[in-house]
């Protein structure tokens, strides 16, 4: 005797919606790992009514046995309400910049931070009343991570919320600037950081 049984339809949208969202994930070549990424975040430039800009900013430990920044991240842009995969974008090439750390009390040895800027424009959104999400993943975390079980084996995963583009009039994501040099405090010394950020 077989046995059959048959979900809700929008059970069903959720399933298929994120067996597809697994195939992108397992489709993706090797050029999208790397290890030791310590951080990343999305730019989202609103460039006409429905054209966009997005930069995916990574950072990541370049210590010399380390894998190299990836050469492509492919970002999947989504129905807010949904979770439906409206598209897919790959972005290629990324501008490589060291991050040249310390400051006149403190500049660290042995330690080296990269910035992979990825940058995709004239990305074409369609007005959606829902608005839509953005998220790109990489694989994997520093391994001297104290406080995440196994963190060689850990991903990242980076996110940014848009708007219907027709009601916004040209919204466009903070931008928080460059990597700060100087995250750490000396003894007997007076530090400044800066959280303002831009917003066009």
């Amino acid at each position: 005797m077989n046995l059959y049984f048959r979900l809700p339809e929008n059970q069903m949208k959720s399933v298929k919606n994120l067996l597809t969202s697994i195939a992108i994930l397992l489709a993706l070549p090797s050029t999208f790992y790397a290890t030791h990424i310590v951080g990343g975040n999305f730019v989202i430039v609103q460039t006409s009514a429905n054209t966009f800009s997005i930069t995916v900013k990574v950072y990541r430990d370049c210590c010399g046995s380390c894998t190299a920044m990836p050469t492509s991240l492919v970002v999947g842009i989504y129905d807010q309400v949904s979770n439906s995969l409206y598209q897919t974008v790959t972005i290629s090439n990324p501008s490589i910049n060291p991050i040249t750390l310390g400051d006149s009390c403190y500049t660290p040895t042995g330690i080296c931070v990269e910035e992979g800027v990825f940058t995709l424009n004239n990305v074409m959104i369609p007005n959606n009343p829902n608005g839509y999400y953005i998220q790109t993943e990489l694989f994997a975390r520093n391994n001297i991570i104290d406080n995440i079980s196994n963190p060689g084996n850990t991903g990242m995963s980076f996110y940014a919320e848009i708007p219907d583009p027709a009601l916004t009039g040209m919204n466009s994501s903070p931008d928080f600037g460059a990597y700060p040099p100087d995250g750490y405090f000396c003894i007997n010394t007076t530090n400044t950081f800066d959280f303002s950020v831009t917003d066009p």
